[in-house]
């Protein structure tokens, strides 16, 4: 799943506005807690944990920071038991301000494998309806 988003800001304040995964629950509504758990922020090695609201059944997600440049991109990788993701958010400058892309890889083990279609439709649509336009207003604060 990849999103591309425009935004106002500068690549730097863009950067900063989407890198902190301990930040999430500033902005996005499919995550109710998003803190830094070990380690030092935008660290890499450093470790995350992200908790869904409760109508996404409360799953605890662990992520670690593996690389970082800022302002140009950020990469997590992490999940539950079930799920796990690599996360890798880039920042480009444009013309307008900046150019963000958020890339997520999911996979499945065990049992969830035949859930893998369900749980890839259930994170885009969440993502379109949700996290995209929250994402878009947090990159567009004057608009």
């Amino acid at each position: 799943m990849r999103f591309v988003v425009e935004s106002s800001l500068a690549q730097e304040a863009a950067f900063a506005a989407v890198a902190d995964f301990a930040r999430f629950d500033e902005w996005d509504p499919a995550v109710a807690n998003s803190r830094l758990v070990a380690g030092t922020a935008l660290a890499p090695g450093s470790l995350y944990q992200l908790t869904a609201p409760r109508w996404l059944g409360r799953v605890v997600l662990e992520y670690e920071l593996l690389a970082i440049e800022p302002p140009h991109y950020a990469t997590y990788r992490g999940g539950s038991q079930r799920v796990s993701s690599t996360d890798t958010m880039r920042v480009s400058p444009s013309p307008e301000g900046s150019r963000v892309a958020i890339e997520s890889q999911l996979s499945t083990t065990g049992r969830a494998r035949w859930l893998m279609p369900l749980i890839s439709a259930l994170v885009w649509v969440v993502g379109r309806s949700l996290s995209l336009p929250a994402l878009k207003r947090r990159l567009n604060p004057k608009r």
